[in-house]
């Protein structure tokens, strides 16, 4: 595969099966958003790819996005000529050195570099909001979110005791990858809080 390293992607890897490329989508993938364009969220699915080997790292089970086919993330693929990108999530668990004049990227394991790669547990597909907090883009049907009755366009303001106004070193997304973890959420929808307590369990 040709792969862009996209070092503003929040995804591990995202490829974009068409029917000029030989890919198929995983057995079992769910509905999610997995990227925004120029127009707007790109809907797509996520699932599990057996393996993905780059240089000498081979790591299992990553989780990746496949946007629509009709979405401009497709449309561009076919442009570039390649078959999707290297993100964030994938590109964080090496110590990465760029070498433009040989035309090659250099990878460095960090501890735990091939350590499980989950999803968001409570179904949510979150964004950082800039009146602080995670705005809830969107609610996977079913999910332990969904039944908690979190909602699209919810703000959550805070995780148990810890409030999310100001950004710092502690990343609140990884809150929602403790599989079995309840979580007191509390909600801002139209200026009054509520709170929902939601059970995390793997959902792909």
């Amino acid at each position: 595969m040709r792969l862009v390293v996209d070092l503003g992607a929040g995804h591990a890897l995202s490829v974009h099966p068409d029917a000029t490329t030989p890919l198929d989508l995983p057995a079992r993938t769910i509905p999610s958003i997995v990227g925004k364009g120029i127009q707007g969220d790109v809907a797509g699915r996520i699932g599990r790819v057996r393996a993905l080997r780059v240089g000498p790292f081979a790591l299992s089970g990553v989780l990746t996005s496949f946007p629509g086919t009709g979405s401009g993330v497709g449309l561009s693929r076919r442009g570039l000529g390649v078959d999707g990108n290297l993100g964030s999530r994938f590109l964080r668990r090496f110590r990465v050195v760029v070498d433009y004049p040989r035309q090659r990227i250099l990878l460095a394991p960090r501890p735990g570099y091939d350590r499980p790669f989950e999803h968001n547990m409570a179904g949510l597909v979150l964004r950082m909001d800039p009146a602080g907090g995670l705005r809830v883009r969107s609610v996977m049907e079913g999910s332990p979110a969904a039944e908690a009755g979190i909602a699209r366009g919810d703000r959550i303001v805070a995780i148990g005791d810890w409030r999310l106004e100001t950004i710092g070193p502690r990343d609140p997304m990884e809150e929602f990858l403790r599989e079995g973890a309840t979580l007191r959420l509390t909600v801002e929808r139209d200026g009054t809080r509520l709170e929902r307590n939601v059970t995390l369990r793997r959902l792909i």
